[in-house]
């Protein structure tokens, strides 16, 4: 699965536990290396934010996530035996329920000789960002998921085989990250099915009242925002392009928001901001605030922080990290 995307082939314990050692992963192993053939593979295809991987060991192996890791990661077995840490101490992973790591908790997983399996990781970055796309407000902390995820049925059973598809799809030579709609949808639909139908710590910011639907005011006043971010916008100014009344339009967009148009403004535009940032458009933090309006750097990253989990410099220093890799 996945074979044509190989990524780095580990012939021993220390080249695999260097290419993980970048990833915040800490490896351990009985023997050196293998008893026949490579130490380990990895395959690996990647989008915004998350990244897909089929991933071998030749030899047991043990490894361990710190609490400060910077993703969410789940793994389908698909060859061999599996474990890793959740609630009750190692726990099996099969093909009916698997762990779900998160943020903040440290993890250990096994894996047996010859194991294989499918595993996706997804930075906490785009989780928090999904959050907030789905509550219309900006997420404190990290989203920290029940460990346990059945893959026979339910949310599990339907990112199983979102993952599946998308490997079959690259297997049959679909470049599925490289389209933007493919990757988006895939991500949509991993987030959204965890997020409203599996058990996390901001479950109940999902079982607030409804908000009331978008009415043609803010609609108008909201495409007018999201097109001119880099444009310095006055209060007067939303409210002349929506059509109504200061008072009317800040009433109907808390209802349909739970923001006034200009906090609505403000968090659009630090999203404007982190996505020049992890696309690597800016040349540096100063470039993105200035852009979209942020004069004062120091509000800017404690809004930025506030608002996303990590500075604007962590940002920009992993968009610089990944079209390095993507280009090297």
């Amino acid at each position: 699965m996945l074979d044509r995307e190989r990524v780095f082939t580990a012939r021993c314990a220390d080249e695999a536990g260097a290419f993980l050692a970048a990833k915040n992963l800490f490896l351990s192993a009985p023997s050196p290396r293998a008893k026949s053939g490579d130490f380990a593979a990895f395959n690996t295809i990647y989008a915004p934010g998350l990244y897909l991987s089929c991933i071998r060991y030749g030899a047991a192996v043990e490894i361990s996530a710190p609490a400060e890791r910077g993703d969410y990661g789940l793994a389908v077995p698909l060859e061999g035996a599996s474990a890793a840490t959740g609630e009750n101490g190692f726990e099996a992973c099969t093909g009916a329920r698997t762990i779900l790591a998160s943020p903040g908790r440290p993890q250990r997983s096994r894996f047996g000789a010859g194991s294989r399996r499918l595993a996706l990781s997804v930075a906490r970055e785009t989780v928090r960002r999904r959050v907030s796309a789905l509550t219309g407000a900006p997420v404190a902390g990290d989203v920290a998921f029940a460990p346990g995820l059945d893959l026979g049925s339910g949310p599990g059973r339907i990112v199983r085989d979102a993952m599946f598809l998308v490997a079959e799809a690259q297997d049959r030579g679909r470049e599925v990250f490289a389209d933007p709609l493919r990757a988006a949808n895939f991500e949509e639909t991993v987030l959204n099915t965890l997020l409203l139908h599996h058990d996390h710590s901001h479950a109940a910011l999902f079982e607030r009242r409804a908000r009331a639907p978008a009415t043609r005011d803010v609609k108008r006043a909201i495409d007018f925002i999201e097109a001119n971010l880099d444009q310095p916008l006055r209060l007067g100014c939303i409210v002349a392009e929506a059509g109504v009344s200061g008072r009317a339009l800040s009433a109907h967009f808390r209802d349909a928001t739970g923001l006034s148009p200009m906090a609505y403004l403000r968090l659009a535009r630090l999203r404007a901001a982190r996505a020049s940032l992890e696309r690597g458009e800016a040349a540096s933090v100063t470039d993105a605030a200035f852009r979209f309006g942020f004069l004062h750097l120091g509000r800017f990253s404690g809004a930025y922080l506030e608002a996303f989990g990590e500075t604007p410099s962590e940002t920009l220093a992993r968009g610089r990290r990944r079209f390095s890799a993507e280009t090297g």
